[in-house]
């Protein structure tokens, strides 16, 4: 990698369990890339005279450093993921989608869902723009090439008859040409007991989706139920399964994220937590749609750890659930309006994450510039039975 050296692969080879390393310029879900020669970019904003513009954090040492690079008026595409099949660069976005960090040159173009190809990548002025869908795609993550056969493989998300459900997008050209999957959805949340109140309805959103060793591919959802729920396809993302309750991963209202590792190992992130029970606001004063409707205060009582676990049997069972990350000013009296009144949502939710030399994992998550984070850990870390602590020297 550029500008590492041995004392950077020693520091990396040293890591275990999760370590920050850097706070990320806006919230993951498909900001993070690794470009042609090793470097990695994380892409967001910060602010320059006043005003918000587009700027990427860099590390040319395996992640364990990064400073602030500003991408407005360099040509800059973004988060690009490059093709195994070829070596062109792609990414399918929305027209309208993530505002600051979207790609200027589609600014002034109608509508829809996007497909970018580019021979430079992220950094490059040489790409090819194609409109693949006029209909509004939420959540799109960045494509995922499957290993068993020359195909793309892209999940979002689509309201249709008043329920997301979640979307999968094929191409089997090298992201020429799209066709795509709406999968069946999850039904809405009916509160039962411990529930009593209404909560925000999220049918079957945010998938994830990874490919198995024999080509099967595995989906999980984010959900308003007590846990995520599982898609299964074995042709390579035409068809699905119903979903299914997960067993042990439970979750609400959260962003479930997968990833593969080299070695055939499957690495999964969520918040392993539940909301308190929502409580009946329909006879209290003051309190509007929203809060009645269940989104926002009922929401957010599980948004406060993250955690990982790791498969050995293509994700049919899983080892680790192990916290990976906890929110640094869940105690804070003054939470809702700590740094910034105006973002509601300050949690360790939300993921994207990359494998690393030496086998380590770099993981983004979070929203709110006070809570999220980039941590490195080693996989091997979740296979650990005990921890302790010394307090002899204090707190």
């Amino acid at each position: 990698m550029t500008n590492s050296s041995d004392a950077d692969l020693r520091r990396l080879r040293s890591i275990r369990a999760p370590q920050i390393v850097a706070v990320p310029p806006g919230n993951p879900h498909r900001s993070l890339c690794r470009m042609a020669d090793g470097e990695i970019r994380f892409y967001g904003s910060c602010e320059l005279d006043g005003r918000k513009v587009r700027s990427y954090l860099s590390s040319r040492n395996y992640g364990l450093d990064w400073r602030t690079e500003l991408a407005e008026d360099s040509g800059v595409l973004g988060p690009m993921v490059k093709s195994p099949y070829s070596g062109v660069w792609l990414t399918v976005l929305w027209s309208r989608n993530y505002n600051i960090q979207s790609l200027p040159a589609i600014v002034d173009e109608p509508d829809g869902i996007y497909a970018i190809r580019s021979a430079d990548g992220p950094g490059g002025t040489n790409y090819t723009l194609k409109r693949i869908c006029d209909f509004k795609l939420l959540d799109i993550r960045q494509p995922v090439p499957m290993r068993t056969r020359n195909r793309w493989l892209c999940t979002a998300q689509v309201w249709r008859d008043g329920a997301l459900c979640p979307v999968v997008l094929r191409s089997d050209d090298d992201g020429v040409t799209w066709q795509w999957t709406v999968l069946e959805t999850v039904a809405p949340f009916v509160a039962r007991y411990p529930h009593r109140g209404a909560r925000w309805q999220q049918y079957s959103c945010e998938p994830t989706v990874v490919e198995r060793g024999d080509g099967s591919l595995l989906l999980i959802s984010r959900t308003s139920q007590d846990v995520h729920y599982f898609y299964e396809s074995n042709d390579a993302g035409e068809c699905w399964t119903s979903p299914v309750p997960s067993d042990c991963f439970h979750a609400t209202t959260t962003m479930p994220t997968l990833l593969r590792l080299r070695d055939g190992r499957i690495l999964f992130f969520w918040c392993n937590t539940q909301p308190l029970p929502e409580v009946d606001h329909e006879g209290q004063p003051g309190c509007d749609d929203a809060i009645r409707q269940g989104v926002w205060e009922d929401v957010f009582t599980n948004r406060d750890a993250c955690h990982a676990a790791i498969s050995e049997d293509e994700g049919r069972s899983w080892l680790g659930f192990c916290e990976v990350g906890l929110n640094e000013i869940r105690d804070h009296a003054d939470y809702r309006s700590y740094l910034n009144s105006s973002i509601n949502d300050k949690s360790v939710h939300q993921f994207e994450a990359m494998e690393l030399p030496e086998g380590k994992v770099l993981l983004v998550y979070g929203q709110a510039p006070s809570s999220r984070r980039m941590v490195i850990f080693d996989p091997a870390w979740l296979y650990e039975r005990g921890n302790s602590e010394d307090f002899s020297k204090g707190f």
